[in-house]
Formats: C-alpha cells, sequence, structure tokens
C-alpha cells in the first residue's frame, strides 16, 4: 500500500503536466472548428470572386482557417494555466530536447527547424525579463511552433 501511495506521489505531477500543457484540443472542439471554417470559406470565396481574387483556393483558405482558430483555441486552454513556471519548464524543456534532437540530422530542413526552434528560446530567455503575461505569450508561442514543427 505504501509503495502504491509512492507511486502515486511520483506519477501525480507528471500526469498533470502532460494534461496541462497538451498540445492538442478535442475532437468536438476540432469539428466545431472545422464546421465554423467551412461556413466562413464558403463567404470568403463569395467575397473573393465578387472582387475577381483567383490566387487563393478555397482549400488553402479553409486550412488556414482551421490552423489559425486551433491556435487560437489552445492559446485560450494554455490561459487557464496559473503556473507560469510550469509552463516555462516544460516548454524550456521541450525546446531544448527538440534542439537535441535536431542537432545530428544535417538536412536543409531540420537545419531550418533547429534555427527557429533556437530563435523561440532565445526569445523565452528574453521574454524572462518582461512581465509574466509577456513570457507567458511568448511560451504559448514557442509551444504552438513544437506543435507544428516550426511551421504557421
Amino acid at each position: 500500500m505504501i509503495k502504491l501511495i509512492k507511486i502515486t506521489i511520483l506519477i501525480a505531477p507528471i500526469l498533470f503536466v502532460a494534461n496541462s500543457f497538451s498540445q492538442e484540443i478535442s475532437i468536438n472542439e476540432r469539428n466545431r472548428i472545422e464546421q465554423e471554417c467551412h461556413a466562413s470559406n464558403q463567404r470568403n470565396m463569395e467575397i473573393l470572386r465578387t472582387y475577381e481574387v483567383r490566387t487563393v483556393t478555397s482549400e488553402v483558405l479553409l486550412q488556414k482557417c482551421i490552423n489559425n482558430r486551433i491556435e487560437i483555441s489552445i492559446f485560450n486552454s494554455y490561459n487557464t494555466i496559473e503556473n507560469t513556471q510550469d509552463l516555462y519548464n516544460y516548454t524550456v524543456s521541450a525546446l531544448e530536447n527538440k534542439l537535441d534532437e535536431l542537432k545530428s540530422i544535417n538536412t536543409p530542413e531540420s537545419i531550418r527547424e533547429y534555427n527557429c526552434f533556437y530563435k523561440q528560446k532565445f526569445g523565452i530567455n528574453f521574454a524572462t525579463i518582461a512581465n509574466e503575461s509577456f513570457l507567458r505569450r511568448a511560451l504559448i508561442t514557442a509551444n504552438n511552433f513544437l506543435r507544428n514543427n516550426c511551421t504557421k
């Protein structure tokens, strides 16, 4: 019984951190976002056709809408986290792991990603001298870049 309690005490914080800083959204939330973007996409394409803009496809516009709304949803969920220090520790650790992983790979794409993640880490270090809300935004941005492999 004591061993079970010790294991629970050890594992509970790890599970809390993993759940608190999840970089994904629920299936219901994603479905809602996709429905809203489909409706919005139809209106936007009508506006673009009115102005005879033919350089944007509906698929590209739809994907941009979905990606932006997912990022906003994740941003809002991160704003519910009370402890910025936990978010900081998690994000810096994830960035360092990603940088270590990319160091050994020598392709143009991995070099681009490495530079992008390095800039994110520098941005977080710079944000630590500012106020907490600025730091929180830098951490959220870095987490979004981690989620998307440094692509917008």
